[in-house]
């Protein structure tokens, strides 16, 4: 209090606080009081500009340079009497626009486990590309476009299981956000080739009986459409075989004493794989 007067105070609040540039702000000293009446609020804004002073409480102000700036309020009482408030507000870039969806997605088949995945950069701002399957997403691993649109980025996935189908879809991205996933729907998609089957171990003839003689193995695939037993001598000229899952056949007919040579052929419709490379063999007892 001076002589008997109530002493003027500043209050303010400044909305938003912070924001992207143009940033509008509200500057608001409604909760100012005491002094003689009338009040006058002055709004310095740090960065040059002013309002007021005005009988007004609020004022509005926008910033279009980045930056943190002091908001100054000066509240003045009918009597000369002034009181300051101050508040800070940063203003910070703008995040920008959200890049264009690429196109023409297209999965295609490399090598054995590899798959790649191309599409048509449509964007000038995004930061990155990712690629899904619906289970795992993949960050774009190559290096940018020499020119701004209409590039064609690839991704190369790794260690895809054979013989089966997979599709992908790819955004664009950056700090303003994604683009749509693309293609719609299941997106590009690509069957790998199927595998040869994994050759048998564990192959071994033995007679057992003066005219038969079984040979056994171990099934080391799950991808096989049967297997074939191969007589390394010609002593018959004849082939056996199993269909998927098989484990031994036995070679019938034979006369007493003789002596054949064997391997075992797994195959599907990628090719097949023999083994042993020496084979086995077996004598029939003499009778």
């Amino acid at each position: 209090m001076r002589d008997g007067r109530v002493q003027a105070t500043a209050a303010l609040s400044v909305s938003p606080s912070q924001g992207t540039t143009p940033l509008q702000v509200t500057a608001d000293a409604a909760g100012s009081s005491g002094g003689t009446a009338p009040l006058t609020y002055r709004f310095e804004w740090g960065d040059g500009a002013t309002t007021g002073a005005q009988t007004s409480a609020t004022a509005t102000h926008t910033y279009s340079v980045v930056g943190t700036y002091t908001v100054t309020l000066t509240v003045t009482d009918g009597g000369g009497q002034t009181a300051s408030e101050a508040s800070s507000v940063t203003a910070a870039a703008p995040l920008g626009t959200a890049p264009a969806a690429p196109s023409d997605v297209a999965a295609g088949n490399l090598t054995g486990g590899q798959v790649t995945v191309v599409w048509t950069d449509n964007s000038d701002n995004e930061t990155d590309f990712r690629v899904t399957d619906g289970t795992t997403t993949w960050e774009w691993d190559g290096r940018p476009c020499s020119q701004p649109t209409g590039c064609r980025p690839v991704q190369t996935i790794y260690n895809v299981p054979a013989g089966s189908r997979h599709c992908y879809r790819v955004r664009a991205f950056n700090d303003a956000g994604s683009s749509a996933w693309v293609p719609s729907g299941e997106g590009a998609c690509v069957t790998t080739p199927q595998a040869a089957p994994q050759a048998a171990t564990n192959v071994t003839a033995t007679a057992i009986s003066s005219s038969q003689i079984r040979i056994s193995w171990t099934d080391n695939s799950d991808n096989e459409d049967g297997f074939t037993v191969v007589d390394m001598s010609n002593v018959k000229g004849l082939a056996y075989g199993t269909g998927p899952n098989g484990t031994s056949v036995v070679w019938p007919d034979l006369a007493a004493g003789t002596s054949m040579c064997f391997q075992v052929f797994a195959y599907n419709t990628a090719g097949g794989t023999t083994s042993p490379p020496s084979g086995v063999c077996a004598t029939t007892p003499s009778s």
